[in-house]
């Protein structure tokens, strides 16, 4: 079964809101603010869509599409790849590379 219920927190005190049946209005018992019902959810769908867009540009960040996926002929030729006697895990350097550690 769904759970269909939300608990919002009064945004003056961080408090829980309490529904009072038969009228439209959620109340905290902490603070005794009262909001509208419409109000607070207005309040937490723009809480929620600033929490997915800050997601998104975090996400954006790491990116890596516009990297390049393949390495050119001049790159790969200074590269050498190892294999780790332990786990399998292909180890990549490059020319300069005295010593490396597995870290996986």
């Amino acid at each position: 079964m769904a759970q269909t219920t939300v608990a919002y927190k009064c945004p003056n005190c961080g408090g829980p809101l309490a529904f009072t049946p038969g009228s439209e209005k959620v109340t905290c018992p902490y603070c005794d603010t009262e909001f509208e019902v419409a109000k607070i959810e207005e309040l937490y769908a723009k809480q929620e869509k600033m929490a997915a867009e800050a997601q998104a540009a975090k996400e954006a960040k790491w990116d890596t599409a516009d990297a390049g996926s393949e390495w050119g002929e001049d790159e790969a030729a200074r590269l050498q790849t190892f294999t780790c006697s332990s786990c399998g895990a292909e180890i990549v350097s490059d020319g300069n590379t005295m010593a490396t550690e597995c870290c996986y």
